[in-house]
């Protein structure tokens, strides 16, 4: 059985009847993909996974995923939250971030296609410039996240101290850490 792709283009309202919302205009219009049909959100995560296979066989759409990423999910700092609810604006960005793999997917695209994709770099060194000034405390070269689900790996062992008693569901806790960390 093959599994299709769940694409939405952010610039037109989906049919009736299918799931998920478009993503407002003000998030660049460009397309991306849903990590599932029922997803009602753009996620940093999964879009930057996307560009990095889209780039292999198609750079223009791995360079559109990009861009519609960081229109969508790129804050005045440069940091880029791990997603934003569709059908909202701005406001409704995560307050928290996943790990750097869009920066990584621009360079990629970058030094395969070369110059055509230097606003994608640009973008992508802002956020590293913001992981750097933001989340680097001077005594480390680590930089600091504000729950696991930043990691990258939020279901390991070694955060199970740190979530014990927030509760069964992954949204509780995020909700939960995520007000104590702010």
């Amino acid at each position: 059985r093959q599994r299709q792709m769940c694409i939405r283009d952010s610039a037109l309202s989906p049919p009736d009847g299918e799931n998920g919302v478009a993503a407002p205009g003000h998030f660049g219009g460009g397309r991306f993909h849903l990590p599932h049909a029922e997803a009602g959100r753009l996620s940093s995560w999964s879009s930057a996974y996307h560009a990095l296979a889209l780039a292999a066989f198609d750079p223009k759409r791995a360079a559109e995923e990009l861009r519609t990423l960081y229109a969508a999910c790129q804050l005045e700092d440069g940091l880029v939250a791990a997603g934003v609810e569709l059908g909202s604006g701005p406001e409704a960005r995560s307050p928290m971030i996943r790990p750097p793999v869009a920066a990584f997917a621009a360079a990629r695209l970058a030094r395969a296609h070369g110059d055509q994709y230097r606003p994608l770099l640009e973008a992508a060194t802002q956020q590293l410039d913001a992981i750097w000034g933001e989340r680097m405390p001077s005594d480390t070269n680590l930089p600091v996240i504000m729950h696991p689900f930043e990691s990258g790996t939020p279901d390991s062992p070694i955060f199970d101290d740190l979530v014990a008693g927030e509760g069964e569901e992954r949204e509780g806790e995020t909700a939960s850490l995520a007000r104590s960390a702010l």
